[in-house]
């Protein structure tokens, strides 16, 4: 008796796409996340995890942060003395 593990395989490969994509689009690398998901599947995902996010990406992290230090309850009483 032969098992065929061919849907198996492509169900597991093709899963990897959309996770690449995603980790891809928060870098704002989207079509790189899915390139390589595509091409490469889970390997691809574990590469996407070394990939730097774009500057743009960085600097609206970084006013993000800001924006989250500038409403913290410490930072107005600071402000206040």
């Amino acid at each position: 008796m032969t098992t065929n593990y061919g849907p198996l395989i492509s169900v597991a490969w093709l899963s990897a796409i959309p996770v690449a994509s995603i980790m891809g689009a928060r870098k704002g690398r989207p079509t790189q996340g899915f390139v390589l998901g595509l091409l490469l599947s889970w390997l691809g995902v574990l590469l996407m995890g070394f990939v730097e996010p774009t500057d743009e990406v960085k600097i609206e992290r970084l006013r993000e942060q800001q924006r989250l230090v500038d409403r913290s309850p410490r930072s107005r009483n600071n402000n206040s003395k």
